[in-house]
């Protein structure tokens, strides 16, 4: 299956999720595409870009339009089974499926995963989509195999193909048919499992073991002795089988160089320029004039492959952010930057960087370089392709230093003071030609996993970056701060730097507060403020640096720290008149007031003595009101008699009803009877009588027919 595809040949192939106008889609999914060659010209597509569902498609197409993948086996005469398969990656020989099981069954799961293999490749897929569409696409019986694979295989899962994978990959093909079949047969150290746990134990830990060594450790703790030849062939099988282990375990970084699984594909975690930076730091296998081996810091945008190195004496956390610096200018700021845990990529200052800028730090765990694959790639075709040209060069690892220094001393032997080593550059000209090497060659050179340029790469994105425009603002932001966090509290004398004092008239307003101090590079009497919230506050300086006069900034700090105080009293009162503050106590005593709980009653007795008894009956006659003098002629007691009996009295407290008015619904009756007539106060107290329960009872049972 082809890897471009032009706009004509999506037309041709009918795809699910290609529309009739695939240009159009094209543009508006912008899918990744290069110059069509030859006549006509116009745009072919890359694989990848297209929708998935046409991808699944294509995958499984190529496997039924090629005949090779699907004759995994002849039948023979007689209806017996089919041809050998040769296991993955041609490891050992040729499997026949005669006979057993084991082997049929190692014979239909080698088939499977090379399919899975083939599917994953046509279609441009990540091996999780691949296994994931394979399955469903075997189970549904869209993937034609023959007969004894689709028996032996039964219903595939996503579980049981990254299994297969996994063990293959580990153990070799030969281990698919599983650990089936009889005991019988096996020597006298496979046939030992506490012998042979020994023996694979030993050959990991001592690598270079031989027959003899191993007769010898058996014999002292076993005290057996093994024929030489029963080792030797156990030794041979163990190594083969594990090897994969017994490699880890010898040389971790060979193995991961040769044997670390590498189906996928970390550029895949990248779809877009800035989405993903690596960094990383290495010295330089070149000498230069400054008699020391310089350092190498490089950044790699993932997605365009672009790099950007810089040259300086050891690394630093700011050599760091000064090639950060350099980067988000020219390409814009990243999303996420992925770095080790080396001190000068975990400092304090990288975080806070990053931090404030918004973009996101990845580290990698220890020892795993493969976590930052670009920018280690770089630095190999950087150091193989070009620093071994430039004079100076040392070789890249301790063999290459030897060589190189036997070439030096034996040329000296006949004359040569210089030798083979030529030490020619210093810094600033190694970072020179460095740069001229990346633009010129690297940018331009057409790279592998891209299929073009890192050049062409960038200049095919269509969408936004996000850019910085003010460069100074971002010179300033990525200044030094002194120590590891650079916070300080402002003081009453003001704010102490590396055994200096800075003052400002903006710090009156901030005596005692925590604040972020950055360093200013170019002037070692000045120093930026800016709050906790990150926001600038003022540049203060140290006086015996620059010759600031002391008592001026100390009257105009305390003219503002006055404003300031007096803005912030009357905030105070503002805010405390505003929420009411003074009535506090009073809700307190109201809320706890409506939060209390009511106890059951709960029975009691009297209590009495006759002491009580006395002081009850004095307590009557002293609680009784005084009778009024009687002042009134009798003629006038009569006439305010009748005056009285005259009113109705509207009071809650003490109303007066008529004669025939005995108890309060009787007089709400008559109330209503009379309602013109009452008075507001009568009426208002009419009105909270009708409200009473009680008083509603009574109007309901006289309401009733039978009521008497």
């Amino acid at each position: 299956m082809k890897e471009w595809l032009t706009a004509q040949d999506l037309l041709t192939l009918s795809l699910p999720g290609v529309g009739d106008h695939p240009w159009r889609q094209a543009e508006r999914e912008e899918w990744k595409w290069r110059p069509r060659e030859g006549r006509g010209g116009g745009r072919e597509y890359h694989l990848s870009s297209l929708p998935e569902a046409a991808r699944i498609e294509l995958a499984r197409r190529s496997l039924i339009d090629n005949p090779v993948l699907l004759n995994t086996s002849s039948r023979q005469q007689g209806g017996r089974s089919p041809r050998p398969i040769a296991p993955l990656n041609g490891a050992g020989n040729t499997i026949s499926v005669k006979g057993s099981k084991a082997q049929k069954r190692q014979a239909a799961r080698t088939v499977i995963i090379n399919l899975v293999r083939t599917f994953k490749h046509e279609g441009g897929l990540s091996m999780i989509a691949a296994r994931s569409a394979f399955s469903s696409l075997f189970n549904a019986g869209e993937i034609p195999v023959e007969q004894w694979v689709q028996e032996e295989i039964g219903t595939l899962s996503i579980s049981s193909l990254s299994r297969w994978q996994s063990q293959a990959a580990r153990e070799g093909a030969q281990r698919l048919g599983g650990k089936y079949g009889s005991r019988k047969g096996k020597g006298k150290i496979e046939g030992d499992p506490q012998l042979r746990d020994f023996c694979i134990a030993n050959m990991a830990e001592r690598p270079h073991l031989t027959a003899n060594q191993m007769i010898e450790i058996i014999d002292a703790r076993f005290e057996k002795r093994i024929p030489k030849r029963t080792v030797q062939r156990f030794m041979a099988i163990a190594r083969e089988r594990y090897a994969d282990a017994f490699l880890a375990a010898a040389n971790p970084d060979a193995h991961k160089n040769l044997r670390l699984v590498a189906f996928g594909s970390q550029s895949e975690k990248a779809s877009a320029p800035n989405e993903v930076w690596e960094i990383d730091a290495s010295p330089a296998d070149i000498m230069t004039t400054e008699g020391r081996r310089l350092n190498l810091v490089a950044m790699v945008d993932v997605w365009t492959r672009r790099a950007k190195v810089l040259v300086t004496p050891t690394p630093k956390a700011t050599a760091a952010t000064l090639l950060m610096r350099q980067c988000i200018m020219d390409w814009g700021v990243p999303d996420t930057i992925k770095m080790d845990n080396g001190k000068d990529f975990a400092s304090s200052h990288v975080a806070r960087a990053l931090g404030g800028l918004g973009i996101q730090q990845e580290f990698c765990p220890p020892f795993t370089p493969e976590g930052k694959p670009h920018v280690e790639r770089f630095f190999g075709t950087l150091q193989r392709d070009f620093v071994s040209l430039l004079p100076g060069f040392i070789g890249h690892n301790v063999t290459d230093r030897q060589a190189i220094e036997a070439r030096r001393s034996f040329a000296q032997r006949f004359g040569d003071p210089q030798g083979a080593i030529a030490v020619e550059l210093n810094g600033e000209e190694l970072q020179s030609k460095i740069n001229e090497w990346i633009e010129k060659v690297y940018h331009r050179r057409a790279h592998s996993s891209l299929g073009q340029s890192p050049k062409l790469q960038a200049l095919s994105w269509t969408g936004t970056l996000s850019k910085i425009s003010n460069e100074r603002a971002l010179d300033v932001f990525l200044a030094e701060a002194p120590d590891t966090d650079g916070l300080r509290v402002v003081g009453k004398k003001g704010i102490r730097v590396e055994n200096a004092l800075f003052i400002a008239p903006e710090l009156g307003a901030h005596i005692g507060e925590r604040v972020h101090v950055r360093l200013d590079p170019a002037d070692m009497g000045r120093i930026m403020i800016y709050g906790i919230d990150h926001q600038f506050i003022c540049i203060a300086e140290a006086p015996e640096r620059t010759g600031l006069n002391r008592q001026e900034v100390a009257a105009q700090a305390k003219a503002i720290q006055r404003q300031h105080q007096s803005e912030l009293r009357a905030e105070f009162k503002r805010v405390s008149r505003d929420n009411k503050i003074h009535n506090v106590a009073d809700e307190i005593l109201a809320a706890h007031a409506a939060d209390d709980i009511l106890p059951f009653p709960r029975p009691t007795e009297e209590h009495t003595t006759a002491a009580l008894e006395a002081a009850g009956e004095a307590a009557h006659y002293l609680d009784r009101e005084p009778e009024p003098p009687n002042s009134l002629s009798p003629e006038d007691q009569a006439l305010a008699e009748e005056a009285k009996q005259a009113l109705v009295i509207p009071l809650r407290s003490s109303p007066e009803p008529k004669a025939d008015v005995t108890d309060d619904w009787e007089w709400v009756q008559w109330a209503r009877a009379h309602h013109d007539e009452l008075t507001q106060g009568q009426q208002e107290y009419l009105a909270e009588l009708e409200n009473d329960p009680a008083i509603r009872v009574r109007d309901a049972e006289a309401s009733e027919p039978n009521a008497s």
